[in-house]
């Protein structure tokens, strides 16, 4: 089945099936715990430049919030020049009936990087509540707690900014070889940092790759006073072989070796001289490994009360890489969203979250 037939056919049938009338019928969906309308990341509508085209793309879907992308092009909003641009964008998405209560900044933020106090201190005058930042890789070859240590007196010059000028910085996670990643060592970082001024932003895709079998749910549960917002993605795992290379290796450990130092086609062993041929590709929400009712049953245990962000991270006409032009049609873009949009919804209130 390609991607216009599931858009198109039975599985949009299949979520609509499992929300309750009364989630439908709101155009905005809401957590049931602080009325806080589910938002839209704005990297997935860089093809739109106008705040009230991108205001209008999101009414059309569903959403009654956007999380405003800040930083290099094609972001919304220049990093440079955030503080006049961040308030002619921001209100020009509210005139239209958009919630703007989180911005997404560049993931390698730190104290020292020009114009950060600027846009801080104009982001809270907008009433704008939580930036995200991260996540950031460990160093090859370096003590994981020394970095550790690093991090926390990065992570402590910026809750004292934050604290500041009356907005909170949302760490985001990433699986891999990152802090946070299975979030026990960021949730140890924070410790003794206001949850006010420095907090979580969990990415659920990301989360549930790191930590299978269900052990998201530990990191989710050790972290939760610091969990502050969502941003709701889906990936799955794919056993990928290199085909031109005859299936699985079977070599020698000598020609492994040699295989990785070669480049391109590696000659030894068949398959590529993959250890791990496993990738993990991003999805539509709801076709991979993050359980929606479960993570739904793990936010009401926490009182999660934050920001839910939708952001489609699986190939969608260049919305997923934040381009800014699409190669799809405007209609199957949209409508892959919204069905992002929906399945959230429907996961939520199965698991009684909305």
């Amino acid at each position: 089945m390609d991607r216009r037939e599931l858009i198109d056919k039975g599985v949009g049938a299949l979520v609509l099936a499992a929300i309750p009338r009364s989630v439908l019928a709101q155009p905005g969906a809401v957590t049931s715990l602080d009325k806080t309308p589910i938002a839209i990341s704005s990297a997935n509508l860089h093809w739109l430049r106008a705040p009230v085209e991108i205001a209008k793309a999101a009414i059309e879907m569903g959403f009654g919030a956007v999380t405003l992308t800040v930083g290099p092009p094609p972001a919304h909003v220049s990093f440079d020049g955030a503080p006049l641009n961040l308030a002619a964008f921001v209100q020009g998405l509210r005139a239209a009936g958009i919630q703007v209560e989180t911005i997404s900044c560049p993931a390698d933020l730190s104290p020292d990087m020009a114009n950060l106090e600027a846009l801080l201190a104009a982001a809270s005058a907008l009433n704008i509540k939580q930036y995200i930042f991260g996540p950031y890789p460990y160093a090859a070859g370096q003590p994981i707690l020394t970095q550790i240590d690093a991090f926390k007196s990065r992570f402590s010059v910026l809750a004292r900014l934050n604290t500041h000028h009356g907005i909170r910085g949302l760490y985001r996670n990433r699986a891999g070889f990152y802090l946070g990643a299975l979030l026990f060592d960021l949730a140890g970082l924070l410790r003794g940092i206001e949850p006010s001024a420095i907090g979580i932003c969990y990415d659920t895709g990301q989360g549930a790759l790191a930590g299978g079998n269900n052990s998201w749910k530990a990191g989710i549960l050790g972290a939760g006073p610091y969990l502050g917002g969502l941003i709701c993605t889906d990936c799955t795992l794919h056993f990928q072989l290199d085909a031109n290379q005859g299936g699985a290796f079977i070599g020698t450990p000598e020609d492994l070796a040699a295989n990785f130092k070669a480049g391109g086609m590696r000659p030894y062993g068949g398959g590529g001289g993959q250890t791990n041929p496993w990738i993990a590709p991003a999805v539509p929400l709801g076709t991979g490994l993050v359980d929606l009712p479960q993570l739904a049953t793990v936010l009401r245990e926490i009182g999660f009360k934050g920001q839910l962000t939708v952001q489609s991270d699986y190939p969608n006409g260049g919305t997923e890489n934040g381009g800014d032009k699409l190669s799809l049609p405007r209609a199957l873009v949209l409508g892959a969203i919204k069905r992002d949009l929906l399945t959230l919804k429907a996961g939520l209130a199965i698991g009684g979250f909305i």
